[in-house]
């Protein structure tokens, strides 16, 4: 809004009653006295015409102000734009690059691009981007994280967060551009992962004392891993959450560690305080793996893996689905190798004797359908 100094409404106004006046005493009186009233009207509107004058500049002046402020404001916000270290893009409606800023660049990897569609690009079409910018044409945000997108210039392989969301006229409320925002998380990606890799060496020197402690949990550890390897593929688990799975079947007897060893190899039946002990090395093992950095889900499926379908297990008695997906599997796989494998205790009962058990807790102590996935898994379907 333009403000515009009350005096100059005030004056204005009198200037035009004066020249009102003077019009009318003109018309009015005697010829020979108009002179009286004509000198008053003629000075009134040299008056009016400077102050209306007046009025045109100071207007022109604040929006030239205006819009000076208005050009540092964005000159700013370009200049931030330019040296943001993340990229930035800016699409239209049709698909064509508009704005590339100058961090883009360096880390697609690309030049030259503005003015070309981007959904032209193969690369594009075979990652999750091309449907993320289908979703900011029809009003929706998308963040995806570890983006896996390999440079053409150079062959890198580069690892992306990306922001793709789209950008409404303020007056239209119509959607006019797609914004995306690239953060080359690479570096920090694979620090990450070699961080994490170092974890778990450490975790598997410790599951080796375990091992030296109870010569059976190694071998068992790695035939429930191969098992519920199985069930996973065949129940088209994404990639990430199957080895979400398999990590912890493979550690789910960690917490063991934490387990006496006359405990652990006593060649006959535990007493109740015995029992009480080893049904500890779930909750032991969880709090072990959790300490992966990304990993709390893992430990959360150690830690239940010794819980019931029918609310009758251990460390915390969840029942049906309140149990974590990866802890129902791992417990089919767990008993199954346990029932089949020689013990300190007992010998094995065989594959027979197995899916017999199997088949007789289906409901009860497993979830039914995660045991017919895997009997079908090793060849054996249940007739209904």
């Amino acid at each position: 809004m333009y403000k515009i100094n009350k005096n100059h409404y005030i004056l204005n106004t009198i200037y035009l009653i004066i020249i009102f006046l003077g019009v009318i005493s003109t018309l009015l009186i005697n010829p020979l006295d108009k002179s009286i009233f004509l000198i008053p009207t003629i000075i009134a509107i040299i008056l009016l015409v400077i102050n209306v004058i007046n009025t045109v500049v100071t207007i022109k002046k604040q929006y030239s102000d205006m819009y000076g402020r208005f050009r540092t404001v964005e000159d700013t916000k370009e200049a931030m734009i330019e040296k943001l270290p993340n990229g930035i893009a800016i699409i239209n409606i049709n698909g064509i690059i508009e704005y590339v800023n100058p961090a883009l660049g360096i880390i697609l990897g690309a030049v030259d691009i503005v003015g070309r569609n981007v959904m032209h690009y193969d690369k594009v079409k075979k990652t999750n981007i091309y449907l993320a910018i289908l979703l900011a044409l029809k009003g929706e945000a998308t963040d995806i994280k570890h983006q896996k997108y390999k440079l053409g210039s150079s062959g890198e392989n580069k690892i992306l967060n990306l922001n793709i969301f789209p950008e409404k006229s303020s007056t239209k409320n119509k959607i006019e551009k797609i914004i995306v925002v690239i953060q080359d998380v690479t570096e920090e990606y694979f620090l990450k992962k070699k961080v994490e890799k170092n974890y778990l060496d450490t975790i598997e020197a410790l599951a080796s004392l375990v091992d030296a402690k109870d010569s059976y949990t190694w071998e068992h550890s790695k035939n429930v891993s191969n098992y519920v390897s199985m069930i996973c593929a065949k129940l088209n688990l994404p990639v990430s959450e199957k080895e979400k799975i398999e990590l912890s079947a493979s550690f789910h007897d960690i917490g063991k560690i934490g387990i006496c060893d006359l405990i652990l190899n006593k060649n006959g039946p535990l007493t109740d305080e015995e029992f009480s002990t080893i049904k500890k090395h779930p909750e032991i093992g969880a709090d072990v793996i959790r300490k992966i950095n990304g990993f709390e889900e893992g430990g959360d499926i150690i830690r239940h893996h010794h819980e019931r379908w029918d609310g009758k297990g251990y460390p915390y008695g969840l029942k049906g689905n309140e149990i974590p997906y990866g802890s129902q599997i791992i417990a089919i796989a767990d008993t199954f190798d346990a029932i089949t494998s020689d013990r300190v205790y007992r010998n094995a009962k065989g594959i027979d004797k197995a899916i017999q058990i199997l088949k007789e807790e289906r409901g009860k102590q497993f979830n039914s359908e995660l045991v017919d996935v895997f009997l079908s898994v090793i060849g054996t379907e249940i007739k209904e």
